[in-house]
């Protein structure tokens, strides 16, 4: 009994002398001061809450910071929840937001514009530098149904660059005609050198005959994949098709024939918004408009 009695008494002169660990221990899991786990990603606006990027500055379950949210009737206004709005703006699900620039509610709640589309003035408008032609927002600069100005449209071998109307890649221009030098009887490796009777363009250089490829009208084509020629000579595939594997088959509804292949005209910067409409250098497509 004397020695525990001692232990004890040893132990209080201890923890009352001042002794500390010469370190702070690590703080607990629990800890206020614990590391927060890594959400991952980024956002170029905003906040990232979670796996969402918000903009904490107007969104009323994020208002001022993640998960905090607003009463039932309070918008969030400038990372701050409250009642009533800024002058100049109005309440538009649970968000203070201008209706003479807001894209979701242009010119009133609810009103969006298109994804082309910007709100200027209360008022949905193309996104410089589309502009409307029939209907729709589109790049004369690029757009092949509307190169230079609305309604000038390019020809069948002929796509719109920097707003003129120039030969789709592969194709050469010869007097008023886009044609393929590789494969064209009368201009065989260049404009106006024809081959003579009998002979046939293969590859840029005249011969005796098309082989592996077939001799269509004079012109050596691959019947496998060419839509003018799909299987046979003369076998032309339709507007929405393909020519694969020498037969004729139709492109999903989402995706459009461009140059033999199925493409997506929404994403595609070499076909955007429509076929051969192709973006610019560092452009990309977004919603059939170049960016």
């Amino acid at each position: 009994m004397a020695v525990l009695r001692s232990s004890l008494i040893a132990l209080v002169v201890l923890l009352s002398s001042g002794c500390a660990w010469e370190d702070p221990p690590p703080p607990l899991g629990n800890s206020p001061d614990a590391a927060l786990p890594d959400t991952g990603g980024d956002c170029e606006t905003g906040l990232l809450c979670g796996s969402i990027c918000v903009d904490t500055a107007s969104d009323p379950a994020h208002c001022g910071a993640c998960d905090v949210a607003c009463g039932a009737d309070e918008v969030c206004a400038s990372g701050a929840c409250g009642t009533t709005c800024p002058d100049e703006t109005t309440i538009c699900a649970g968000r203070c937001v201008d209706p003479q620039t807001d894209a979701m509610h242009c010119g009133g709640c609810g009103v969006a514009c298109d994804a082309a589309e910007v709100c200027v003035g209360g008022a949905c408008a193309c996104a410089d530098p589309a502009v409307m032609c029939g209907g729709r927002c589109v790049d004369t600069s690029v757009d092949s149904a509307h190169c230079g100005a609305c309604d000038q449209a390019c020809g069948a071998d002929e796509r719109c660059a920097a707003s003129s109307c120039v030969c789709t890649p592969g194709r050469e221009a010869c007097g008023d005609a886009c044609v393929d030098v590789q494969s064209n009887n009368q201009h065989c490796g260049g404009c106006d050198a024809a081959c003579g009777a009998g002979e046939v363009c293969l590859a840029g250089t005249c011969g005796a005959d098309c082989a592996p490829l077939q001799a269509c009208d004079g012109t050596c084509v691959d019947t496998g994949s060419d839509p003018r020629h799909c299987g046979a000579c003369g076998t032309v595939c339709g507007a929405d098709q393909v020519c694969q594997s020498g037969a004729c088959n139709t492109c999903p509804v989402t995706l459009s024939a461009c140059n033999g292949a199925c493409t997506n005209t929404l994403s595609d910067a070499r076909h955007c918004g429509r076929c051969d409409a192709m973006c610019a250098d560092g452009q990309s497509c977004r919603g059939g408009v170049c960016r």
